[in-house]
């Protein structure tokens, strides 16, 4: 009798046990239909940092990519305009490193010194940058965080020019999203989400081969995308609300991570209703390779010092430290 109830003691222990993973299983959050971005609780991407209001404590909404500067020695991060407008500099901070939005304290925070948005600043050109302002006992960290390259002109064929080429979204946006009922539901952690674009440089003609197509379409009646944004997702796995201003990029060959493109804004046609990862919608990312002339102009502009003053007329300086290569 001991024996029976011994054995009906496991077998219900057993069964409990796979019931229990299976609920935790399906309750895992995500961006819609994205993963965890973490390599043992830290952030895969060290260089996406989370736009926030200063004296808050859930007052973030934004992300902001920290850009490789070959101009300077200044910290610059990258945009979309929707997110600093009606913003001032003193308002906000950006924390860097960072997986889980609850702890901060491991954390890089930085300050904003100059936001330049494009022109006068719209919603039609939605990208924006910012000079950061790094205390003085963080400089060696910021310094030394992995960074996103921008896209350069000989790498716009080989990357924009494939249709369905597979890039990566990153954020803290909404999870799950009820469009009919405008309700959004929002988690702590970094996700990302391999999505395909639609080409910036490629015609799209009906009748459609995949989903894609059919954003593509829809989006410019014929083109991928206008010569300003990037079209992409596809059913069910898109970026949503939270995840505006932050990266589309591709992994370059020697796994450096290469920004294509900034979040912007959903395609919603007239009296149609909002709704993530949805067949109908695309979302519309800004493209970065339009204002390569422009951020190259602005960083050199609001330069304190830049590569000729730090390294050719530094002491020691030689022709073979020259960064990367000349086209």
């Amino acid at each position: 009798m001991k024996s029976k109830k011994i054995f009906f003691l496991k077998i219900f222990l057993i069964i409990n046990f796979f019931l229990i993973n299976n609920i935790f299983a399906t309750k895992t959050p995500r961006i819609i239909g994205g993963n965890y971005a973490h390599i043992n609780g830290k952030s895969k991407y060290p260089w996406i940092g989370r736009l926030w209001k200063k004296n808050s404590v859930n007052n973030h909404y934004c992300g902001v990519s920290l850009i490789k500067n070959i101009w300077g020695t200044d910290e610059w991060g990258i945009t979309a305009f929707h997110c600093i407008n009606h913003k001032d500099e003193e308002e906000l901070e950006i924390f860097f490193d960072i997986y889980d939005l609850s702890n901060k304290s491991e954390a890089i925070k930085v300050d904003i010194e100059k936001i330049i948005p494009y022109g006068q600043g719209s919603t039609s050109y939605d990208i924006a940058l910012l000079k950061l302002k790094v205390l003085d006992d963080d400089k060696d960290k910021i310094k030394n965080l992995e960074k996103i390259n921008l896209i350069t002109e000989n790498q716009i064929e080989i990357i924009e020019g494939i249709h369905e080429n597979i890039l990566t979204v990153v954020g803290w946006g909404a999870t799950i999203h009820d469009g009919e009922n405008y309700i959004y539901k929002y988690e702590n952690y970094l996700k990302e989400l391999k999505t395909p674009i639609c080409s910036p440089i490629k015609t799209y003609t009906y009748p459609y081969d995949d989903n894609i197509y059919y954003f593509c379409d829809r989006y410019t009646g014929g083109t991928g995308s206008s010569n300003k944004w990037i079209a992409a997702g596809e059913v069910g796995k898109n970026a949503c609300k939270g995840d505006s201003g932050g990266p589309l990029f591709k992994n370059g060959e020697k796994n450096e991570k290469i920004l294509v493109g900034i979040v912007s804004h959903m395609l919603v046609g007239p009296g149609e209703i909002e709704q993530c990862a949805d067949h109908e919608f695309a979302e519309i990312y800004t493209r970065v390779s339009y204002y390569l002339d422009w951020i190259e102009e602005k960083i050199l502009e609001n330069t304190s010092q830049n590569f000729f003053e730090t390294h050719i007329f530094s002491p020691g300086w030689h022709l073979f430290s020259l960064p990367g290569k000349f086209f």
